[in-house]
């Protein structure tokens, strides 16, 4: 399958523009690069959201609605979700032709998790990996296994880029720190 590198439409929707590549993959036609096209699968996220915050958000939100957040012990406010893992699969299910799978994993380790992306690679799908201690949403493209290098395309960036498999598991595969994904990594297998 073929992925294309798509940049958020504005700082903080990374889940959307994630999904957005993995819907323009299976099905470019009817997802194309564009903003509305972006801007509607934000919208399928925030209508699949559900369960408010039990406390204020530690960031201020892009827009109001119906965020999902965590209080870490010790914390004050609550660590929110622009794009909470299950929402962002019943987004992903509401746009995607019916019969194609679309499951959340939650791995405890990196190890695990690395299985997971390269399986989901080899069968042709699209692996959306929540990184940066659950901050941050990001494709995979690509695992080369002799070369020990991913091709990562991170909506924050400019463009792909390419990084070595030791730097991708101390830098980047650093699990959610509570709540529901606590001490986990997260994984949505496209396809």
């Amino acid at each position: 399958m073929s992925i294309a590198f798509i940049k958020w439409n504005r700082n903080g929707l990374c889940g959307a523009a994630c999904a957005h590549m993995a819907l323009r993959a299976l099905n470019p036609i009817a997802f194309g690069p564009t903003i509305a096209a972006q801007d509607s699968i934000w919208k399928s996220i925030k209508d699949h959201t559900h369960g408010r915050s039990k406390g204020q958000c530690c960031v201020e939100m892009p827009e109001e609605f119906d965020v999902k957040g965590d209080v870490c012990p010790g914390d004050t406010c609550a660590k929110c979700w622009w794009s909470y893992p299950t929402a962002l699969r019943a987004a992903l299910i509401a746009n995607l032709p019916k019969g194609t799978t679309v499951t959340v994993r939650k791995p405890p380790d990196e190890d695990a998790a690395n299985d997971i992306i390269r399986s989901c690679l080899a069968r042709g799908g699209v692996p959306i990996v929540l990184v940066d201690s659950g901050l941050h949403w990001v494709v995979v493209a690509n695992w080369n296994a002799t070369t020990q290098k991913i091709r990562l395309f991170d909506p924050a960036n400019p463009g792909p880029t390419t990084i070595k498999v030791a730097k991708w598991n101390v830098e980047r595969m650093l699990t959610v720190e509570c709540g529901t994904y606590d001490n986990k990594h997260v994984v949505v297998e496209v396809g």
